[in-house]
């Protein structure tokens, strides 16, 4: 794959090749930002959960902060990240970030950023 790699930036030109992959990180963030904003107003107007402690309450009812800047600067760390690593690095990172996202869910609980309902 490296080889590939190489090949493919000496024949392209390394510029045009970092300018298609810097397009494709902001096209990975913005989806990423789109489908989490309209999952979270789906699951929010379902009332399957809440964000009590929010920016902008009286306009958004869904943490605006959370998927217009740090699901797109995640998406974008984390894709970055894969591009380095090798396949058990991969597999080690995927494992690691499931865990810490469910043990910060669980905290953003106890601090009152975030409501599940008992369903």
């Amino acid at each position: 794959m490296a080889a590939f790699h190489h090949g493919l930036v000496r024949m392209v030109g390394y510029s045009s090749f970092m300018r298609a992959s810097r397009r494709a990180y902001v096209t990975s963030a913005l989806l990423a930002s789109w489908t989490g904003t309209y999952l979270d107003l789906y699951f929010v107007g379902k009332g399957l959960y809440a964000f009590p402690k929010r920016p902008f309450p009286s306009v958004f009812s869904i943490d605006i902060f959370f998927t217009a800047v740090v699901l797109p600067l995640g998406t974008v760390f984390f894709l970055a990240l894969m591009e380095r690593l090798s396949r058990l690095g991969r597999m080690g990172l995927i494992a690691a970030l499931s865990a810490l996202a469910a043990a910060l869910e669980a905290k953003a609980e106890t601090y009152g950023l975030f409501t599940h309902t008992a369903e």
